[in-house]
């Protein structure tokens, strides 16, 4: 005798086997239940109908059961793609050229034409001169190999400050009263094809470092016969970005190639690199620690590293689209970062939780960010062709200043760099049409405007003791020494 549906007793198993409703008979039934729009109405939801089905527990049950057994857990999918992934032909390393087939390439148990078309484009690839196996490590090892070359021996060594200058290179930046400067006194052909960063050497500004799309660095004197003094190699791609050490001993560079490095200004040597995941955007030294640097990739991260144990701080994580710059305001305790998300974020250096987002719906990308001198307000290039101001104060939330903010060039497109004279009298900027753009600082209104270059001026920077020195360079590799 049956004792519930789906369960039987004694002789009568066969019997009531036969009886049970299969699940295909469910599926019919269900679907005759679904055509009664009387009995079961359909329920307008946000997301779509909704009707309600008939099925009695034994059924209910039965298919849930059914569901959980052919469910596969997450381990046994991690475990199946690997199995998967090794069944690939190929290699899996991008830069082995002569046998990288990345996600076009068949699997070992694949008899498929896939594999005379893998063949024919590999007859095809032999004609245009791919580079070998052999090739490829090497390119590899270039990526990891440095080395450096003296163009200019001195007698004393490149950081010590030249002794024929009429500049007390002792002096204190931000004492002199800064100027606009009047006309260029040397054009430096530091690059082929555009200047990623430049900025002169700290305290002194004897020395101005380069960084271009040659994949090189450079350093160059700035005084007497502006002449190369040393090169810096070993990155494979464009040379993005470029940062002295508080005392110049040091500066790190960050590249395409997703190697990040730091040198010794004086030698020349590599001290110490890193192989990132993701793109580096930006990378700078912790003003309060020289043994400390921090790095904003493109995938929206901001890594806190240590130098002395190699291992990561701490990571700042909320942006949401990639870092464009960061600087460090109050003393170094708080690092203002900007990113592709249209945002601008505010940290305690140290946690990982902003404690400031500014934000809008009008709001621009923001390349650029520079701290006043005075360290009370901070700008940002925005996108939108403006220059806006915020404070540095945390009582007043970091608020922007709307009556100071600064207009009249065009940067819409293009990362252009801005920069204050050291005495925080006036702000300077590049421009996309190739001009330099000076306003006052107390009124923000246009004092002067210079054509430097027929291509655009993204990267700007002020001698630290001159009155009016600055150095402006852009994509056409050229970098222009005014005064």
């Amino acid at each position: 005798m049956s004792l519930v549906s789906g369960y039987s007793s004694g002789s009568d198993e066969e019997s009531d086997r036969n009886k049970r409703p299969s699940d295909a008979n469910l599926d019919f039934e269900q679907s005759k239940l679904l055509d009664k729009p009387a009995s079961m109405p359909v329920e307008k939801t946000v997301t779509g109908d909704m009707q309600h089905i008939k099925i009695d527990a034994t059924s209910f049950k039965r298919r849930k059961r059914f569901f959980e057994e052919s469910r596969i857990s997450n381990a046994e999918f991690k475990n199946d793609s690997k199995t998967i992934k090794k069944a690939r032909k190929g290699s899996d390393d991008p830069y082995d050229y002569a046998s990288y087939l990345g996600s076009w390439a068949g699997y070992d148990n694949d008899d498929s034409s896939s594999s005379e078309e893998i063949e024919d484009s590999k007859e095809n690839l032999k004609n245009f001169s791919v580079p070998k196996e052999d090739d490829a490590k090497d390119y590899r090892k270039a990526a990891e190999t440095e080395t450096t070359e003296l163009f200019e021996k001195k007698q004393v060594p490149i950081l010590h400050p030249p002794s024929q200058s009429k500049i007390d290179f002792n002096g204190i930046p931000g004492e002199q009263k800064c100027y606009v400067p009047r006309k260029v006194i040397f054009t430096y052909h530091a690059h082929e094809n555009g200047v990623q960063m430049l900025q002169f050497l700290p305290k002194t500004g004897h020395l101005i470092l380069s960084s271009g799309n040659d994949n090189n660095i450079k350093i160059w004197e700035v005084y007497g016969r502006h002449k190369l003094l040393r090169g810096y190699y070993g990155h494979t791609k464009p040379v993005n970005y470029i940062n002295f050490s508080q005392d110049g001993t040091k500066f790190i560079s960050c590249s395409y190639d997703k190697y990040v490095k730091i040198w010794d200004t004086e030698k020349g040597t590599c001290i110490n690199k890193l192989k990132l995941r993701s793109y580096p955007t930006v990378a700078k030294f912790n003003p309060k620690k020289n043994n400390e640097f921090l790095i904003g990739n493109a995938k929206a991260n901001i890594e806190h590293y240590d130098l002395n144990s190699n291992d990561i701080v701490q990571s700042y994580e909320s942006h949401r689209g990639a870092i464009n710059d960061m600087i460090f305001i109050n003393d170094g305790t708080n690092l203002v970062t900007s990113s592709a998300d249209k945002t601008i974020k505010i940290w305690n250096l140290g946690v990982n939780m902003p404690i400031k987002e500014i934000k809008g719906t009008k709001q621009q990308s923001m390349p650029s960010l520079q701290m006043h001198p005075s360290g009370k307000y901070f700008c940002a290039q925005s996108m939108d062709n403006t220059i806006v101001t915020f404070t540095t104060k945390k009582n007043d939330k970091f608020r922007r200043i709307r009556k100071k903010t600064f207009t009249g060039h065009h940067s819409a497109g293009y990362a252009i760099d801005i920069q204050f004279t050291p005495d925080g009298r006036s702000l300077a900027s590049g421009d996309a049409f190739g001009f330099t753009y000076f306003w006052d600082w107390k009124t923000t209104k246009l004092i002067k405007k210079i054509k430097t270059d027929d291509q655009p001026i993204t990267k700007i920077d002020t001698h630290p003791l001159e009155s009016s020195m600055m150095a402006m360079a852009g994509s056409t590799g050229k970098i222009f020494l005014y005064d």
